[in-house]
């Protein structure tokens, strides 16, 4: 019998646009886990206007990130009798109707060789709108790659030996659990009639080029984390996948990183990334 819990984490979100975005998935699942990563003194949760007995709110009072909240999500869904796990971000939202048909896409497949099964993400950034095309079968299998945590459901038994990597707190966890279903057997696919939006926060600079405000520790927890899960998964990855990340990631990001804010600390930020992941250092990490 199909059972689905679903774990949003929050922090610091505009309550009436994390309401609107609740609502175009909770009538269809049997729980969500609102995960506060908002300081406690912080929190407006509270100010929230729904009332489901489907909701639960779980905090420890600070910033967990997102690996913790997954497995705590996972540990309950266990209890629960769950066969399935959703993840989202408190930004992401289901086109009407979308999520219903998303749910009832998944019930009725039968091929238990699929371990994740993805939306369609239109991310709406400035002059950005990612998408893939919708098939006449409505279902694409990704030979490679993967999808993002953020609208995913996940088969139970994916996380029989274990779930999310909690060492790398954030960043990278959408390819971690990705190649952790492909090294076990797990086919990854995407319903290109799903569309579910995901607002992103790239800006652009005065000379065209895409940049981003994120704080510094952003910055170190991509590049860390990037560079260790090679170690982790080194079959996935060749050489030129490993050039493109230092080239796009590393390169070509300390030149954007001058039209950014607080430029030295993100290039210390990088460099202490580049250094902990030389010597695999891992876990919560405080650039002060």
């Amino acid at each position: 019998m199909f059972k689905i819990l679903g774990i949003v984490s929050s922090y610091y979100p505009d309550i009436k646009e994390f309401e609107r975005n609740i609502m175009s998935y909770l009538p269809c699942i049997d729980k969500l886990i609102i995960w506060e990563n908002t300081p406690k003194e912080n929190s407006q949760l509270h100010l929230l206007s729904i009332k489901s007995d489907k909701i639960e709110i779980r905090t420890t009072g600070k910033n967990e990130y997102l690996a913790y909240p997954f497995n705590q999500a996972i540990e309950e869904a266990k209890k629960m009798g769950c066969t399935h796990l959703i993840t989202l971000d408190q930004d992401s939202q289901f086109y009407e109707g979308h999520f219903e048909n998303y749910i009832e896409q998944i019930k009725a497949n039968n091929d238990e060789s699929i371990g994740i099964f993805g939306p369609n993400v239109v991310m709406k950034i400035p002059h950005l709108i990612y998408a893939y095309e919708v098939l006449p079968k409505k279902i694409k299998y990704l030979p490679e790659g993967g999808v993002v945590t953020s609208g995913s459901v996940y088969r139970m038994e994916l996380f029989a030996q274990g779930g999310f990597p909690e060492d790398f707190a954030i960043y990278f966890l959408d390819p971690y659990i990705c190649l952790k279903a492909r090294k076990l057997g797990y086919n990854i696919v995407v319903f290109t009639n799903v569309f579910m939006y995901h607002r992103g926060y790239a800006m652009k600079s005065k000379s065209g080029l895409m940049i981003n405000n994120y704080p510094p520790l952003n910055t170190y927890y991509y590049i860390r984390n990037g560079i260790l899960i090679w170690k982790i998964y080194p079959e996935f990855y060749t050489c030129k996948s490993r050039y493109n990340f230092f080239k796009y990631n590393v390169a070509f990001r300390i030149a954007k990183i001058i039209f950014e804010k607080n430029k030295r600390g993100k290039l210390k930020a990088m460099f202490l990334g580049l250094y902990h992941a030389a010597i695999g250092k891992t876990g919560a990490y405080d650039l002060k």
